[in-house]
């Protein structure tokens, strides 16, 4: 889509840090909403990119966020159903999205218990939104989960400066479409509004791989004056789905180039809400205050054939006829509030706090009964996991003269306990040894040398508390007895430092970036290529482990109009683990690549033409610890053009792997040994027709 190619320009941070409310900090002021502040809790340091609201427009046409990530460096995505729409999931520097904390205007979005981002759960998000910042790295500036990895700050649509409203209609390949409106009011006598209603559906490449989701999202604002504002946003989405979370032999898909490991049965269904109220405002000339009150609510549930995940994982053929459907209902409910002063010219303070309680009830009993097969009464279960999360943060911000140095602390206490309501136990923190107190840091540094060169140094230290599903072993029940007696609550934190240098280049001609890191982990808990019976990947601790690489962005234009962008990474890890001793992380590419070409000053009449070509590379990975299976290299070459009539009315279309590739996006070993590939869409197109007023 049209400058689909312009997310991956650098955000040169230490001259333009823009505001993700409670996310980041520079000492260069902005507008937000009314409000003029600093931003806060940023970076000095450039592995941190942001795709900003125009980009974020050219390129959205209802797919996964996921999708969008990947032209940035040591980022790839994949999906569930070979296609853009539906399941989506992320990787940074390969590790996968529970060790990426996501926030949306300073709110935690992973869900608290397994720390997985679903934007699925709210379909065409993007279309609320005003810009995307995407951190590489460990980092403990932002609140929600610990960033092992790094962080996806979404900022939602401005209510002073997003005022295009627009129709939109998507259609492309496996009956994939959407049909989207987006009414901005722009601010009238105080009062801003946005408003998005969005359905689409997709049959999925992969058999039986459907998605139809529905989503409804407001923000509605009052700003007093130019120094004190209110806003309430709220975004509710359904989606329900036809499940690809396993994979399928290479003999069949030889057979099938579309065949799914999961049946036509494994469906899925939630709903999810998501409201916020925050104030913004100046307390005097020298301090501004943010803060906001959160509440999250989600329900639905999964369904499960015993039978045909005992033949295709544990290859251990059974007849049960037995379909499990996995209840869920969660409630995240909290609070945050951040002040920051400036002392003088180049010097500023911050802290704040963020505290939220999390409680996720897993239930199969007689609320979903009509949804299950063959069940007898005695595998009931209903249990629910309570979470508590408080976390302080301090930080200062220098400048002197071309120095620019940062620091900042970060304090988590963590609580969790589990309730077993069937057998009337609740295992308190200190019976499972689940209750963690976390020191995290970092400092920055950055030297300008002149208008167009900048080095930065960085190091941080964060620590991380497993998931409930490592924990539990991948299930999603088990008996206060068995969590005893097995040993099967994992409670082991992950603690890593991270080192970043880099060098940052801005002229007329080009933009570029080059990012080394060296991050080095006790205990991490690290990706090993099984699934649980839950649907998620399984990890295990690893004593010692360490991931480097470099990461390069460049993008020049060479002649008016005409423009060239890339984006490569580099990287290399070990591990030690009990198991298999000295190996190579799974699921981390040595190499990622991003090539975007394209011209966007073509004028036919009324008619403004732009057309590109970009190409995508990622290496082979490995796909277990003992390093005996590799999934190939995944590469597709894409065309696009757009055309814009009058400004008003935007067609586009793009055509992805035109040269039909045979790429497989996820693998997992079955009992046997056998690689059991997801296999991505062969040959596929998408249009868009959007009329903006």
């Amino acid at each position: 889509m049209k400058r689909l190619i312009s997310i991956i320009t650098i955000v040169y941070l230490c001259l333009t840090s823009y505001s993700q409310e409670l996310d980041t900090i520079s000492n260069k002021v902005v507008k937000l909403d009314g409000v003029t502040v600093t931003s806060v809790l940023g970076s000095h340091t450039s592995e941190t990119q942001t795709i900003t609201q125009k980009e974020i427009s050219d390129a959205n046409v209802g797919q996964e966020p996921s999708h969008v990530f990947k032209a940035m460096p040591s980022v790839y995505a994949r999906s569930d159903n070979g296609t853009d729409f539906g399941y989506g999931y992320y990787y940074i520097r390969g590790f996968d999205q529970t060790r990426i904390n996501v926030t949306l205007d300073g709110m935690p979005w992973n869900e608290s218990e397994d720390f997985g981002t679903y934007f699925a759960n709210s379909p065409d998000l993007m279309g609320s939104l005003h810009s995307m910042t995407v951190e590489r790295g460990a980092s403990s500036k932002t609140i929600g989960i610990s960033a092992s990895a790094g962080n996806i700050l979404l900022e939602s649509v401005n209510l002073k400066t997003d005022t295009a409203s627009y129709l939109q209609g998507v259609y492309g390949s496996f009956n994939t479409y959407k049909v989207s409106g987006v009414y901005n009011m722009g601010v009238k006598k105080g009062f801003g509004l946005h408003v998005r209603a969005t359905t689409s559906h997709t049959d999925g490449y992969r058999e039986n791989s459907w998605n139809n989701s529905h989503a409804l999202t407001a923000k509605l604002g009052y700003f007093f004056n130019d120094r004190h504002s209110i806003d309430f946003i709220s975004i509710n989405g359904y989606h329900s789905n036809c499940q690809g979370w396993i994979g399928v032999t290479e003999d069949e898909l030889e057979v099938n180039a579309r065949a799914n490991g999961n049946t036509r049965l494994e469906t899925d269904n939630w709903i999810q809400s998501i409201n916020k109220i925050s104030y913004k405002g100046w307390l005097s000339d020298n301090t501004v205050l943010m803060a906001s009150v959160y509440l999250q609510y989600q329900t639905g549930s999964y369904r499960f054939d015993l039978d045909n995940y005992m033949s295709r994982i544990e290859v251990f053929p059974i007849s049960t006829g037995i379909i499990y459907d996995y209840g869920l209902t969660h409630y995240l409910y909290g609070g945050n509030v951040l002040v920051k002063s400036f002392i003088g010219k180049f010097t500023s303070i911050y802290g704040g706090v963020n505290a939220y309680g999390y409680q996720r009830e897993h239930y199969m009993d007689n609320r979903n009964r009509n949804h299950w097969q063959n069940v007898d009464a005695s595998e009931f279960y209903d249990n629910i996991g309570y979470k508590i999360d408080v976390t302080p943060f301090w930080g200062v911000n220098f400048v002197f003269k071309k120095f620019s140095l940062g620091g900042n602390l970060q304090f988590r206490y963590v609580d969790f306990r589990y309730n077993d309501k069937i057998s009337n136990v609740c295992l308190t923190a200190n019976d499972m040894g689940t209750r963690w107190f976390f020191f995290n840091g970092g400092i920055d540094l950055s030297y300008q040398f002149n208008k167009e060169h900048n080095l930065y140094a960085k190091l941080a230290v964060s620590n991380r508390e497993p998931t409930r599903s490592d924990m539990f072993g991948g299930c999603e029940h088990l008996l206060a007895s068995d969590i005893k007696a097995d040993g099967l609550c994992t409670t082991t934190p992950e603690l890593v430092h991270d080192v970043e240098f880099g060098w940052n280049l801005d002229n007329w001609y080009v933009k570029a970036n080059v990012n080394l890191f060296y991050m080095h982990f006790k205990n991490e808990l690290v990706l090993n290529g099984t699934l649980g019976t839950n649907g998620l990947p399984g990890h295990e601790n690893a004593k010692d482990s360490y991931r480097t690489g470099v990461e390069v962005t460049v993008m020049t234009e060479p002649f008016n109009g005409f423009h060239l962008a890339n984006s490569t990474s580099y990287s290399y890890g070990e591990i030690t683990t009990e198991t298999f001793g000295l190996q190579h992380h799974v699921f981390f590419p040595a190499w990622t690549l991003n090539q975007d070409i394209y011209y966007d000053n073509l004028h036919v009449g009324c008619a403004k033409f732009m057309f590109g070509v970009n190409y995508y590379f990622r290496s082979p990975i490995h796909i277990s610890l003992p390093n005996d299976k590799m999934l190939p290299s995944n590469m597709s070459l894409n065309v696009y053009c757009n055309v814009l009539v009058k400004k008003h009315l935007e067609l586009g279309v793009r055509f992805n792997n035109i040269t039909n590739h045979k790429n497989y996006s996820y693998g997992s070993i079955n009992g046997v040994g056998e690689l059991l590939y997801v296999q991505e869409a062969r040959f596929n197109f998408l249009t868009s027709l959007k009329y903006i007023f």
